[in-house]
């Protein structure tokens, strides 16, 4: 299983120029950049020309919470790399989280319940902001442990703070 950058003739070619493969959206970022810096590399040169997709090891599209952007000269250097992070707001009172976004914010007024996702990869990661006016608790999926100070099943973020929880293949992390 991983997240792989396909680049493709068009999107119904059926086979890739040129693909990277990454465990999660963090290492795939590394492994492109790695690629990039080989100026004369196949993937490098692909990147101006071609159409570009990301997905899993099956060949379906992957929703992915981080955008690319890459800007090639006409020359096909690289001129400009970045990884934005998609930001989802919820006022909703209770809410699953899910990896369509990385920076999710709460802008409530009454108390609300998310729940972390059940399924991820090691790396993969939440930031949660609370812009509200109520606390958010932050619930486990599953049988998936939080540790904070300690492994437990929830923890809660008052007003106008801003938690990071990251998946460690053990427990969801609470930075």
């Amino acid at each position: 299983m991983g997240i792989y950058l396909k680049i493709q003739e068009g999107p119904d070619a059926l086979y890739p120029v040129a693909t990277v493969r990454g465990s999660n959206v963090n290492n795939l970022v590394e492994e492109i950049r790695a690629q990039i810096a080989q100026p004369n590399s196949d993937f490098n040169k692909a990147l101006s020309r071609y159409y570009v997709q990301y997905t899993d090891a099956d060949g379906d599209l992957m929703p992915i919470n981080s955008s690319f952007q890459m800007r090639i000269s006409e020359g096909g250097e690289l001129v400009d790399f970045t990884q934005n992070i998609l930001v989802k707001t919820v006022s909703a009172t209770t809410q699953t989280l899910d990896f369509s976004a990385e920076l999710w914010v709460f802008t409530g007024s009454s108390a609300t319940v998310w729940t972390l996702p059940t399924s991820q990869q090691k790396g993969e990661q939440f930031i949660i902001k609370n812009r509200g006016s109520a606390t958010i608790t932050l619930q486990r999926g599953g049988s998936q442990q939080i540790y904070d100070t300690s492994a437990v099943t929830s923890i809660t973020i008052t007003a106008g703070n801003t938690r990071r929880v990251v998946w460690d293949n053990t427990y969801w992390l609470a930075l």
